[in-house]
């Protein structure tokens, strides 16, 4: 795949500080106050189920990146192809061919393996083949320093977007699972380092925080977490949301173009009354979903006369009625100003136009804005969906956001039952979507999936050479 992946973008000093404490998972979940399960490791999906009937093999799971690399099928062949591969490296598939692992693609694949606390990357014929992405170790690596002994495990994790079919019995990440995958979802990264950040800026006003944690509470000694850092934490963290009565009620979405969004935005447009949304660049470009009209749509280019004419359409479903929402790039939106705010589908495409991810922005938008968040419904999952509940913290709109003019409306004319359901989304997400919460669920999920391979040969790296292992050491201790 391209030569040796850059060491740079993902191998730092990551020495771990002798002074960190290191404690047993059932500690670890104690002082950051864990919940008691992880419900969407298994979910509407069976993920975790589907392990303990088939637990994966070291064989098993070359068949699996023959798979990924050639999309064999059935099973035989996948064992076919991975003899041929490891005899006869010209016989691997092109980069063109092997669309699981290109670089900067929602579709990537990497296979990864925890030993002894220490994150590797690998892949049965080829370091090469292996383009690691930074994000997947960011919370990982807290979790392989401060928990003692976790379980050696190995586990696939493929980004955005889901890609394991829901009879395929290997443990697998993405951030997007649906119900037709057997993927685990992963935490959303935006999110995550947006509480990172968050926490730092936390122990630079506090001069307690500094003498306990040099950047996280759990360096600190059991009692002097539980004693001293905790209560610190939620001290400073704003116990109440923003105040609902200064809000304006009006709905508002700033997000990029899909086709899966288009009727939204044609929504919007007819009712300025109740929505603030705007687009600001489009994935697909710009195309009619109306029968009547006669336009072919065109791909976006900012820089093109089409989308900088003053349009004169307003007809639903047109394209260049739609050019009346139209934003140029770098304006964000004041997620504190309004009462409701919508949450639509993540990336879409050409191919693929009614969107196939979930949208990190639900993360935010439940944990700072105090707003109630209008969520288009969908088959996929995030790490916490057992949990969130329609109509207690979020008001559901369909699919195709036909709906949302109505819900708005509604929500406007029950203010008292608005505002409780947006405390209730807030008060989520100082439940469960705590910088905490991140690491209560990859812990759970690494000591899960290792539990279930103990004494298997599928935690045993392809290759026995020490200076070559030493290569694919992502997060060392």
């Amino acid at each position: 795949m391209g030569g040796e992946p850059e060491e740079k973008e993902y191998q730092r000093d990551q020495s771990i500080d002798p002074r960190i404490h290191q404690v047993p998972l059932e500690t670890f979940q104690m002082l950051l106050q864990c919940a008691e399960d992880e419900p969407d490791l298994d979910g509407s999906r069976g993920s975790i189920s589907m392990l303990r009937m088939i637990p994966p093999t070291k064989e098993t799971l070359e068949f699996m990146c023959a798979w990924a690399e050639t999309d064999c099928n059935p099973w035989y062949k996948c064992s076919e192809r991975s003899k041929i591969f490891k005899s006869d490296n010209s016989k691997l598939p092109s980069d063109a061919e092997f669309p699981l692992n290109k670089l900067n693609s929602p579709w990537r694949l990497v296979l990864f393996r925890i030993i002894n606390n220490t994150l590797y990357a690998d892949w049965p014929w080829g370091y090469s083949r292996i383009h690691v992405s930074p994000q997947v170790l960011l919370q990982s690596r807290f979790v392989l320093t401060r928990v003692q002994n976790l379980p050696d495990s190995a586990f696939y994790y493929g980004e955005e977007v889901a890609y394991l079919p829901s009879n395929f019995p290997f443990p697998a990440f993405s951030q997007s699972p649906s119900i037709n995958s057997n993927d685990i979802p992963f935490p959303w990264t935006r999110p995550f380092e947006d509480l990172q950040f968050e926490y730092r800026e936390l122990h630079k006003r506090s001069k307690e925080l500094q003498r306990f944690a040099a950047d996280s509470p759990i360096q600190a000694t059991e009692e002097e977490y539980m004693s001293r850092v905790a209560p610190i934490y939620h001290y400073m963290n704003q116990d109440e949301p923003p105040d609902w009565d200064k809000k304006v009620p009006m709905a508002a979405c700033y997000s990029s173009l899909t086709q899966a969004r288009s009727v939204f935005y044609d929504i919007a447009l007819q009712r300025p009354d109740i929505f603030d949304a705007k687009w600001i660049v489009s994935t697909g470009g710009v195309y009619p979903w109306n029968p009547s009209s006669k336009e072919q749509g065109t791909s976006y280019n900012p820089k093109s006369s089409y989308y900088n004419q003053k349009p004169n359409e307003t007809r639903v479903g047109y394209a260049e009625t739609l050019l009346h929402s139209h934003l140029p790039q770098g304006v964000s939106i004041d997620e504190q100003k309004y009462k409701y705010l919508v949450v639509l589908l993540g990336k879409g495409s050409p191919q693929n136009p009614d969107g196939f991810a979930t949208a990190d922005r639900l993360l935010r938008f439940l944990r700072t804005s105090g707003a109630v968040v209008l969520l288009q419904e969908s088959y996929f999952s995030y790490h916490f969906s057992s949990r969130l509940k329609p109509w207690v913290h979020y008001v559901p709109i369909a699919h195709n956001t036909a709906d949302v003019a109505e819900k708005v409306d509604w929500l406007i004319a029950h203010d008292n039952l608005a505002k409780q359901i947006a405390k209730n989304g807030y008060n989520f997400a100082r439940s469960y979507l705590r910088l905490e919460d991140h690491y209560c669920y990859l812990a759970k999920a690494y000591d899960t999936i290792g539990q279930i391979m103990n004494g298997s040969d599928a935690t045993e790296m392809f290759i026995d050479d020490q200076s070559i292992i030493e290569q694919r050491r992502v997060v060392p201790p």
